[in-house]
């Protein structure tokens, strides 16, 4: 069952909250993958990187720095919400 809008929007509210806590930043990238808000290959050019890298921080194997979690999450709210209209 796939998760719903309002659902990804409110675990990036609380990511943001708990910049620290991996397992939510992990949540975020996982839904706003499966909801089409984003996708992998949009993902890895904002951030310079590789789709290999988008699936490592979307299983959780590696996650960026707490410093650039609220721009992540920021700019896939952006998207969402852009796609959502």
């Amino acid at each position: 069952m796939k998760k719903q809008p309002e659902q990804l929007l409110a675990t990036i509210e609380q990511a943001k909250q708990d910049l620290k806590n991996d397992g939510l930043f992990t949540a975020v990238i996982f839904e706003a993958l499966s909801l089409g808000a984003v996708t992998s290959r949009e993902f890895a050019r904002k951030w310079g990187m590789s789709q290999s890298s988008v699936e490592r921080w979307r299983t959780g194997l590696s996650v960026p720095h707490t410093a650039l979690r609220p721009r992540v999450y920021r700019w896939l709210k952006e998207k969402f919400e852009a796609k959502s209209e």
